[in-house]
């Protein structure tokens, strides 16, 4: 059963401050406080607080409503717990989500060895954050055939893959080789962000990734390799970018 809710009225017309002295005895959990506000004989403009003192007059807390108010000014505020309103003249705070995707059809590696995804294609909603290379730390060119996507933000990239076999065979796996780039998890799984590549089974691998504030850009890679088997594959790649504050303290 749920603790009755007890309202407690007092009226204090006289000077300031207004206070309010709990009955000995009494155990309360404050859950908010009203107050109405008569500004008629302030001498210029004030804020109006609410302090919550101890039994041995201790201050605890001293919570300032957001409105200033000037002489003269009457009005009513509220304290509750998550009350606080978005202050006057702020600006909201926006992102921009970047997103890349990359695409290979029917690419055919050579037996058992690990092969780089030659990109047909690549399409990126600004070409400020996703380019194409044809070497790790390589100048932008975004011509097909490239295998590293360049990536310049700072802040998290949210990374799918997906491939296509011709056929399933025995030791098929995706590899993404990185430059530059922190692998925050794998599959939900933290991961070494030191070590050079991560090797991963299955068709449809999901990872998250960082790139720190400071650095110049990042790149990215997959290679494929179809095992003891000769079989095409086609294989896709989707990045979502999300700018972010600083992590390197972080990680």
């Amino acid at each position: 059963m749920a603790p009755p809710v007890q309202l407690i009225f007092t009226d204090n017309p006289g000077g300031l401050p207004a206070t309010y002295t709990l009955p000995p005895n009494l155990d309360l959990d404050l859950a908010s406080v009203r107050a109405k506000i008569d500004g008629s004989g302030a001498g210029g403009s004030f804020l109006v607080c609410l302090s919550i003192l101890s039994s041995d007059d201790k201050l605890m807390a001293r919570v300032p409503l957001d409105t200033t108010y000037s002489s003269g000014d009457t009005g009513e505020g509220t304290w509750a717990p998550f009350l606080r309103s978005q202050s006057s003249g702020s600006t909201p705070v926006t992102t921009t989500v970047v997103d890349a995707t990359l695409s290979k059809s029917a690419l055919d590696p050579a037996l058992g060895v690990t092969t780089a995804v030659p990109w047909d294609t690549f399409d990126t909603s600004d070409t400020a954050v996703f380019n194409t290379s044809a070497t790790n730390g390589g100048a932008i060119s975004n011509t097909a055939g490239n295998t590293w996507l360049r990536m310049t933000g700072a802040g998290v990239y949210f990374v799918q893959a997906d491939t296509d076999w011709s056929a399933n065979g025995i030791g098929q796996f995706m590899q993404f080789s990185r430059g530059n780039f922190f692998l925050l998890s794998e599959g939900g799984v933290y991961a070494d962000r030191k070590t050079p590549s991560a090797v991963f089974d299955g068709n449809k691998v999901t990872f998250v990734g960082y790139q720190p504030s400071g650095s110049s850009a990042s790149y990215l890679q997959i290679n494929i390799n179809d095992g003891s088997t000769n079989n095409t594959v086609d294989v896709s790649l989707g990045v979502v970018y999300v700018p972010c504050g600083d992590l390197a303290n972080v990680f």
